[in-house]
């Protein structure tokens, strides 16, 4: 599981180089994301259930999504592109190592409905922000994901 903590902190650390790539801040903030994610995952243990599968979809899914960005607000196919490469990476490491997937009773239901959720709160500000700017998109479809994957555990 160590492992599964680190690759989400590298995955973490990448999208912060690959979005502000060529920028002294963004290795610094990259730096930042990398210990975050490894903190957060160390601890994990103490906080909810679902921090598992939100760090895990954020590191692993949201450097999927990457070689996408550029060309996503090209088409409504290259955004469902971009999300099925998310799913693609994100899943797989969601169901081997998320606390919250293994210790359900209705695993797939819990993949389901938080996968909606996930996509339906990336597409909002994805369609509804103008423009091209890809750290705007990358941070807003984040916190789109977020709210919307914490409004569904109150169902």
């Amino acid at each position: 599981m160590r492992t599964l903590g680190i690759g989400c902190a590298i995955a973490a650390a990448v999208q912060v180089l690959w979005l502000t790539w060529p920028s002294g801040q963004g290795a610094v903030v990259a730096v930042a994301a990398f210990v975050a994610f490894w903190q957060l995952w160390e601890v994990r243990r103490h906080l909810n259930l679902h921090v598992d599968m939100i760090l895990l979809m954020a590191g692993y899914g949201g450097v999927a999504m990457l070689p996408f960005a550029p060309t996503c607000h090209a088409s409504a196919s290259s955004f469902w592109l971009m999300n099925a490469a998310m799913l693609g990476a994100g899943l797989p490491a969601v169901c081997f190592g998320a606390r919250c997937v293994k210790q359900s009773e209705h695993p797939v239901r819990l993949l389901l409905v938080d996968t909606v959720a996930m996509v339906a709160g990336m597409a909002l500000p994805h369609f509804l922000i103008p423009g091209h700017d890809v750290v705007l998109h990358h941070g807003a479809m984040l916190l789109g994901m977020l709210s919307a994957m914490a409004l569904v555990r109150f169902l």
